[in-house]
């Protein structure tokens, strides 16, 4: 995906392409920042320290970042971070905190998300003719392009994503059990998915992202539209 910024563009000039590629990787390393501080975060309110006694309710990329995860967002738009630990025994009530410190990470891509597409539109209505605001602008589209990905691919129920923690919670616990076995499966799955894409142009993860993609659109566009 990130890479398509250099070798996609062909009659973009070379200047623009870099800047393209250094605005979506810093893009990559604050999304997953965001994500997993978001979780870490969650499960303290919810009362497991646990992360927090790792270090991990900190916006430090170094702290989060997975190598791997980071490259695989940067080729395809979906990837990770190193996950946070949790402890379930320790929230106050294990359901539900399971499921909102789940939910937390792809929550707060969403919101990154329009908080990208509202600085957007805001730096546009507000400076249409200025070119270093408006690469400032195109930083934060990028921004909100990429956050809004990452949140989507992790509400997919597939073992150990968030969608999977959220949705196991709510199965009775033998189906639960059942359920996390998948987990063994899940990259061969993954891999499946983006196989059939490749070959077939049916991009499932697109056809999620696009409405998701459009609604953060027009809600920052809205609110961007409330100053002017």
């Amino acid at each position: 995906m990130i890479f398509s910024y250099l070798f996609g563009m062909p009659n973009t000039p070379w200047s623009l392409r870099i800047l393209a590629f250094l605005f979506s990787a810093i893009a990559v390393v604050c999304t997953l920042s965001v994500h997993e501080l978001s979780h870490g975060l969650a499960a303290w309110v919810c009362g497991d320290d646990t992360a927090k006694t790792q270090g991990r309710i900190s916006l430090n990329p170094l702290r989060h970042l997975d190598i791997s995860g980071a490259v695989m967002l940067m080729l395809f738009g979906f990837g990770w971070a190193k996950p946070v630990i949790i402890n379930p025994y320790r929230f106050r009530h294990a359901k539900a905190g399971t499921i909102i410190t789940a939910a937390a990470g792809p929550l707060s891509n969403f919101i990154l998300a329009l908080f990208g597409f509202f600085f957007y539109y805001l730096l546009n209505f507000a400076f249409p003719t200025n070119e270093i605001l408006a690469n400032v602008a195109f930083f934060f589209y990028v921004l909100a392009v990429i956050s809004t990905g990452l949140g989507v691919f992790n509400l997919i129920p597939l073992p150990p994503l968030d969608g999977s923690r959220i949705l196991g919670e709510l199965l009775p616990y033998n189906a639960k059990l059942k359920y996390q076995r998948i987990e063994q499966y899940s990259f061969y799955i993954l891999l499946g998915l983006i196989v059939l894409s490749n070959l077939t142009s049916i991009d499932l993860l697109q056809i999620i992202r696009i409405p998701v993609l459009t609604f953060l659109n027009w809600a920052g566009m809205m609110l961007a539209g409330i100053f002017f």
